[in-house]
């Protein structure tokens, strides 16, 4: 009797230790995929090499050439009448960023992060959804990605002809930069963000500036009360009501800002500062008449190995 009460017993309690075994490791394995899948601050590190040139993650109101993405942590998402989590709305962002485009912001390039893994990814989606994410972020599922560009083939001769139209003939550098931060210095884009990989779409841009331009690089034009003239680039906190911005070139070829008090701006007839913005871009539209096909090529082959 007592033999078969031990048997039955066991019998019990060896299934159940099974059980409780394999959900222990079931967690655990859960609990690893999370923590070995999700580190942000690996993210960070993606982040700062890949992203900080366009955006910022920190209160700052120092405006670059992409949104603050922190504005991304506070609010709902709406794509395509279909509501995303912050993390789910991240990841899209970088994937697929002909989705939604920011109002005032240029697109972002389609293949921004090919040559990261999934694992890379999660952990820059994680960074910038912020740490009550983890675990959602854990679970998305990263879809296929664009191909990265095919590596620009340039020789020696095209390379020095391309920086000869940029220094030179085509004076590209006048308005534009080649250093990480130029938001300050310069009324055109950075050349250098790797946003610019495609020799094509490089082309459309020399050939067609007008075609897409950012509202931060459209050139606004006020008249004070003393009857001075300033057109330059709004720089700094954009949404303030009590004070202009103006990036503004000098004499010297170089650039000044010219920070104005709303109040002594001109206004229209119901009392508000009038600022008039040009749609177009202050780019030359005629860049087919005054560059080659030859030279033309050769810049957005020089431009577009330098984003590689």
């Amino acid at each position: 009797m007592g033999k078969l009460v031990t048997h039955i017993v066991l019998a019990i309690l060896i299934p159940s230790a099974i059980l409780l075994a394999i959900d222990g490791v079931t967690h655990r394995r859960l609990g690893n995929i999370r923590l070995a899948n999700v580190d942000a601050s690996a993210g960070k590190r993606i982040f700062g090499k890949n992203c900080l040139r366009c955006h910022n993650l920190e209160t700052n109101p120092y405006q670059k050439m992409g949104p603050n993405l922190l504005s991304v942590r506070s609010r709902q998402h709406v794509v395509n009448g279909q509501t995303l989590s912050i993390p789910e709305y991240v990841l899209q962002s970088i994937i697929d960023p002909d989705a939604y485009q920011v109002s005032g912001f240029g697109v972002m390039p389609k293949n921004v992060v090919s040559h990261l893994s999934n694992s890379d990814i999660r952990d820059l989606v994680a960074y910038v959804a912020g740490p009550s994410h983890d675990q959602a972020v854990a679970k998305l599922e990263i879809p296929p990605q664009a191909p990265a560009p095919e590596q620009v083939d340039i020789t020696l001769a095209e390379a020095e002809l391309g920086e000869a139209v940029l220094r030179g003939k085509g004076k590209c550098l006048t308005c534009h930069s080649y250093y990480q931060a130029p938001e300050y210095h310069s009324l055109a884009p950075n050349l250098l963000t790797g946003a610019y990989k495609d020799i094509e779409a490089v082309k459309k841009h020399i050939m067609d500036p007008s075609a897409k331009v950012a509202d931060e690089y459209k050139l606004t034009t006020v008249v004070t009360a003393d009857g001075l003239v300033f057109t330059g680039r709004r720089v700094g906190d954009t949404k303030r009501t009590d004070e202009l911005r103006l990036l503004v070139a000098n004499a010297d070829g170089n650039y000044d800002i010219v920070t104005l008090a709303m109040d002594d701006i001109e206004t229209d007839d119901d009392g508000k500062p009038i600022l008039e913005v040009r749609d177009g871009s202050p780019m030359p539209a005629d860049f087919t008449k005054l560059l080659t096909p030859q030279e033309i090529d050769a810049v957005a082959k020089l431009i577009s190995s330098l984003n590689e």
